[in-house]
């Protein structure tokens, strides 16, 4: 009976140390998006923002600014790389909401928008 419960606690131990050390560097969990995802998120947040704070203060424009069209570099989001979701999502809240209408978008992103890659444990 004892090796029976010591090995399914092995298995558990190894199953755990696999999640953690093998599938979240390669992005095979659920709250990790790969990075080229991030940056298509945030860049539609930022441009979607932009447009509306023209919208709503009245303002015409055909322009957005560079920092916008630059979003996902100065987010500091490399493509290749993993990051977690609700650090994305986060991002994504504040270029939409009320901070980067009161603050402006680029501000937003270069404030509240640096996402650091996610990697392994060790």
């Amino acid at each position: 009976m004892s090796k029976k419960i010591l090995f399914q606690t092995s298995l558990l131990c190894s199953a755990f140390f696999a999640n953690c050390v093998i599938l979240n560097p390669i992005g095979l969990t659920v709250d990790r998006i790969k990075g080229s995802e991030a940056a298509s998120r945030i860049s539609d947040a930022a441009i979607t923002a932009e447009i509306l704070n023209h919208t709503l203060r009245g303002v015409p424009t055909t322009a957005i600014p560079i920092g916008v069209l630059l979003a996902p570099m100065v987010a500091g989001i490399n493509s290749d790389s993993y990051y977690k979701k609700s650090d994305v999502e986060n991002c994504v809240d504040n270029l939409i909401g009320f901070k980067a209408f009161a603050t402006g978008v680029t501000f937003t992103l270069a404030t509240s928008c640096k996402l650091d890659a996610d990697g392994s444990l060790f």
